[in-house]
């Protein structure tokens, strides 16, 4: 018997509630980055233990408060992780 049971597909509310606390968080990480040019990397661990990675060039700047990310494919597939 394995030691994970069959991995049921989330419905799309789980789904869109769990893109909503990725964007909380990321709104986080921005404010505690402060102004400045940072590189976001991230790391997640698949169901099948590969890992897959990201990373994101961005420009913050919170005095109006501005983001600006260097490449819109790059940070689709950050925030996705």
């Amino acid at each position: 018997m394995s030691a994970r049971p069959e991995l049921v597909r989330p419905d799309d509310a789980a789904t869109e509630a769990a893109m909503d606390r990725t964007m909380t968080a990321l709104a986080a990480v921005f404010e505690a980055l402060g102004d400045g040019t940072h590189t976001l990397n991230f790391a997640a661990e698949r169901t099948d233990d590969a890992f897959v990675t990201g990373r994101a060039d961005l420009s913050i700047n919170t005095d109006p408060a501005r983001l600006a990310v260097v490449d819109d494919a790059e940070f689709c597939a950050l925030s996705a992780l």
